[in-house]
């Protein structure tokens, strides 16, 4: 224990905590410089970057496949206006209909297609 204190004392133990931050810090300062550098220079190679452009045209196509289509709302009046035609009243001959349809994808096909696309893009990543 005493020689833990004067190790202490003598300031011994704050320059190695001192040289080790130093060193962990400069450290993380190359993986930076490092990850900069990279960053910088393969943005700028024209086949990573049509590589990217692929890719992102791919995702956005799985997006639009993926997406089922708007629903179709119907509204109808029919009204025949017959007045004497065997004697029937002209509010029989009248119909008003509403309607609302969506296309279901009960086969799968959209998730398929979008498996597809996914495909593709591991392919060229």
């Amino acid at each position: 224990m005493r020689s833990f204190i004067g190790f202490y004392k003598g300031g011994v133990l704050m320059r190695l905590l001192t040289a080790l931050l130093l060193l962990v810090g400069l450290g993380l300062a190359k993986d930076l410089e490092i990850q900069s550098f990279v960053n910088k220079y393969l943005s700028k190679n024209q086949k990573i970057q049509a590589l990217q452009e692929q890719i992102d045209a791919l995702n956005s196509q799985a997006k639009v496949i993926s997406k089922w289509d708007n629903p179709i709302l119907y509204l109808g009046y029919n009204n025949a206006n017959v007045s004497d035609f065997f004697r029937l009243d002209s509010t029989l001959m009248q119909n008003m209909s509403l309607g609302l349809s969506q296309k279901v994808d009960l086969n799968g096909k959209r998730l398929t297609q979008s498996k597809m696309i996914d495909l593709e893009k591991q392919k060229r990543s």
